[in-house]
């Protein structure tokens, strides 16, 4: 990230264990308002799941945010 740029509001939720939408595996990530309660892409399906959406960010939220979260 820049030095201009805002880091995205949904940093300050908290990592938590999710449900992958597309496969159902255990994922951590963060809710994304447009998923049901529980639910995020998990890293598992972020591959398959990419040349078929049209849009990621507004159907799963941003990468390094919601899903493909860093846990270290």
């Amino acid at each position: 990230m820049s030095p201009n740029e805002t880091p995205h509001p949904d940093l300050a939720k908290p990592v938590r264990r999710l449900l992958c939408t597309c496969c159902g595996s255990v994922t951590r990530g963060r809710q994304f308002f447009n998923q049901d309660t529980g639910y995020g892409l998990g890293d598992c399906c972020v591959a398959f799941v990419t040349p078929r959406v049209e849009d990621m960010e507004r159907t799963y939220g941003v990468s390094g945010v919601h899903y493909n979260v860093s846990t270290t």
